[in-house]
């Protein structure tokens, strides 16, 4: 097709002509995670995946044979590559179609792997035919980390054709070493229940981190939701409104800081923005200029990773006379409502049916997770959940199945009861990590509690 036609061109240009700037390596990666996963998306409408992988494959090939520097980009391309292939095969619904794609598959990862191991193991010998031949010119952080992503997805059946520690070296490095030292924020977007850190990220490099890992949006979501937002930013755009960003400095650290934002915050600002944007471009010098439109920059790659909702925020297109815009309207930023007020409230909402079977119309509930104690009321926390699971909102679920919760909440049945009756849905929304903390507690709970799951009465 022509779009396909033209994305194939666009991706044959950018392996020639970006470049590797050090300090902006995780950039790199989420760049061309965005740019593989749309060309997948148009070219796997019309085609086989296998046969979008060799066209991808023969513009890497295309491209080493142009120019040895565009190496590191092919590097990155063959790992985002492995892994969104590797994430299409757990997806085939069909079991024997899975596992075809996948024996396919295990060839074309050893040939990857053929290719990347000589670029970052000197002493490496190939035992079969590279997917590419070997270039030399290689930065050495991005060989690393591609080589770790590459490794990431591969089966059992793939690692057994590698007879030394090459995989076992490679999985001890990690993207993103020189702003994630201790590696938490990399386990935790890749799915590891661990213990929290305190983490000085800010939110749009935490997006910009899964961005390049491709790592789900519940887990990106929720880490994302843990820094406080910030309370100065009003001030901040009054003051760029009225021209005080005065050096180029102060307009970069502006869009760093209204980077941050969440997209449906950031749009209440959004117009306030053109005014003094265009007094820069038609009277600010040229090292403004440049300011201007690297901080649009930044703010368009981050804006490209944060995802919208399509659902209301709240009920306001409802009638003024709604009971239940009334009710909602409580738990917004503009209610005086104490939490403990909030958390009785909450029960009104629970358990809602309307005249047609269904519950509450559909809503971007995440906001309850601010105006309600779920972390110490357990009532709230029940009825929550509860909300949660009537109206489908798999961040709601996430955030109140976290291991920690499930641990206060095994002394109560209602609760884990609640979780077990909703498996299906837990086991369909939820990442497979999430999935296995929750059915471990679950087997916990019926282990300790012989028979609850039987007479669920007698232990309500």
């Amino acid at each position: 097709s022509g779009k396909g036609l033209q994305a194939i061109k666009l991706l044959r240009r950018v392996l020639r002509e970006v470049h590797v700037v050090e300090d902006r390596i995780v950039n790199l990666f989420a760049g061309w995670r965005i740019c593989i996963v749309s060309l997948l998306g148009v070219l796997t409408g019309t085609s086989d995946p296998i046969k979008v992988r060799d066209q991808i494959v023969e513009e890497c090939k295309r491209a080493l044979t142009s120019t040895e520097l565009s190496v590191n980009n092919v590097l990155i391309v063959l790992a985002i590559l492995a892994g969104e292939l590797k994430r299409f095969g757990t997806q085939i619904p069909n079991v024997q179609a899975a596992t075809e794609f996948e024996t396919t598959m295990r060839p074309w990862f050893v040939a990857v792997l053929e290719f990347m191991f000589p670029l970052v193991f000197s002493d490496y010998n190939q035992k079969s035919q590279p997917i590419l031949q070997n270039p030399r010119c290689v930065n050495e952080s991005v060989a690393r980390s591609a080589v770790w992503l590459a490794c990431l997805p591969i089966s059992d059946d793939v690692k057994s054709f590698f007879e030394g520690d090459e995989i076992k070296e490679a999985l001890k490095w990690r993207l993103g070493q020189e702003i994630d030292r201790d590696g938490y924020l990399c386990k935790t977007l890749l799915g590891e229940e661990v213990p929290g850190s305190k983490n000085s990220l800010s939110v749009s490099k935490i997006w910009m981190f899964s961005a390049a890992l491709g790592a789900q949006e519940l887990i990106t979501n929720s880490l994302s939701r843990s820094i406080p937002i910030d309370d100065s930013i009003e001030q901040a755009v009054k003051q760029f409104g009225t021209g005080a960003a005065a050096t180029e400095k102060d307009v970069m650290n502006f869009f760093l800081r209204i980077s941050n934002l969440p997209l449906s915050v950031f749009r209440k600002y959004e117009k306030r923005l053109r005014k003094p944007l265009e007094q820069i471009f038609n009277k600010g010098g040229e090292q403004m200029k440049r300011a201007a439109y690297e901080g649009l920059s930044h703010l368009a790659s981050v804006s490209l990773l944060t995802v919208a909702f399509d659902l209301p925020a709240d009920y306001a297109h409802l009638p003024d006379d709604s009971i239940l815009r009334a009710v909602i309207a409580q738990y917004g930023p503009k209610s005086i409502c104490p939490k403990d007020a909030l958390n009785d409230l909450l029960p009104v909402l629970v358990d809602h049916v309307r005249s047609d079977n269904r519950h509450l119309p559909p809503m971007e509930w995440q906001f309850m997770l601010l105006a309600i104690d779920y972390q110490s009321d357990e009532e709230a926390r029940m009825n929550l959940l509860k909300l949660a699971f009537q109206q489908k909102d798999a961040q709601i679920i996430y955030e109140l199945t976290s291991s920690d919760l499930l641990d206060e909440s095994s002394c109560s049945s209602e609760y884990m009861l609640m979780v077990s009756k909703n498996l299906p849905m837990v086991l369909a929304m939820m990442p497979a990590a999430r999935a296995k903390t929750i059915l471990q507690h679950l087997l916990k709970f019926s282990v300790d509690c012989v028979g609850c799951l039987d007479n669920p009465t007698s232990f309500a």
